[in-house]
């Protein structure tokens, strides 16, 4: 006869693979999966993958192509942002060269020559094509003969966008990470699901990235009820965390919202993954404990909270 737990436990298995598999048997070609930390995200990409020939993994971060790659086995291409506009702008331009601080130099230039500080960065960020410092960068860019990280991004972009043609397609397209990405990175993903079926993951929770303009709302747009162009779906079972965590980081959310915060947030399930072995590592670590300290010391001893 069976326990409650071993009840408890296939149910939890059971709910977690029926979460995936509707995912997977989506006939949509465009699908958004909200995911949280330790959900299986890296699962679920595997498993889309499988039987793809032709399949692009994109991100923006080059620790993330290391990871996924090694992840993902060789189930697909995986590569930042950057290198795949400069591989699309290597067709129309012979030799394409790349320096992550070319903004800056440019931005030195228009100080010296017409006695301004331009940031040209979130002139890219933003695709304000109609700015008018851009012929100025475009001038200098050519005469250095490089790219630098955002207007490669750039190029990329006006060259698909004036040539549908050439955008190309792939079996399966991954994108990790989505809610870091700001408006000229979603113009690319939204070029690639033009031609190609598209998988867009993200947790608008985790956006830390607004140094570059990115924004949790293109996440939260994709994700709404109010876009039919999009499926949209959850990853609700955290299999990495204790149930301690799991409970903290809810209370937290759910005291957030009561006090008026979190406005346009994803409203996402965010459950403990019940299992033999989790019930074990939860006995061994049950609570939390917090410690208070002063806002200058936070960055001396980050502990905000550690397991008892």
């Amino acid at each position: 006869m069976k326990s409650l737990f071993q009840d408890r436990y296939e149910k939890a298995r059971a709910d977690r693979k029926q979460s995936v598999e509707a995912i997977l048997h989506c006939k949509s070609d465009k699908r958004i999966v909200v995911a949280g930390p330790g959900t299986g995200k890296t699962h679920l990409f595997k498993e889309v993958l499988k039987g793809k020939n032709a399949a692009l993994t994109l991100t923006f971060v080059n620790s993330l192509v290391e990871d996924l790659s090694l992840e993902l086995c060789g189930l697909s291409e995986v590569r930042t942002l950057h290198s795949f506009a400069r591989s699309i702008m290597a067709k129309p331009v012979a030799n394409v060269r790349v320096y992550s601080k070319l903004s800056k130099i440019i931005t030195k230039d228009a100080e010296i020559l017409k006695g301004q500080r331009i940031d040209f960065d979130p002139i890219f960020y933003d695709r304000d094509d109609q700015n008018e410092h851009l012929p100025f960068y475009k001038r200098r860019r050519i005469y250095y003969d490089h790219y630098g990280f955002a207007d490669i991004i750039y190029a990329a972009v006006l060259y698909l966008e004036s040539r549908p043609d050439k955008i190309p397609a792939f079996d399966q397209v991954l994108v990790d990470e989505f809610q870091d990405f700001n408006q000229l990175e979603v113009s690319l993903i939204d070029l690639l699901a033009s031609k190609s079926p598209i998988l867009v993951a993200g947790d608008d929770d985790q956006s830390l990235y607004h140094f570059k303009n990115a924004r949790p709302s293109h996440i939260r747009e994709r994700y709404s009820a109010d876009n039919p162009n999009y499926a949209s779906f959850n990853l609700p079972y955290c299999s990495r965390c204790t149930r301690a965590i799991v409970d903290a980081v809810n209370d937290i959310i759910t005291a957030a919202k009561g006090e008026g915060h979190l406005k346009g947030r994803i409203d996402k399930p965010y459950i403990f993954f019940e299992e033999k072995e989790k019930e074990i590592e939860c006995g061994r670590y049950p609570k939390l404990v917090h410690v208070t300290c002063f806002a200058k010391q936070t960055g001396l001893h980050p502990v905000w909270m550690t397991p008892a």
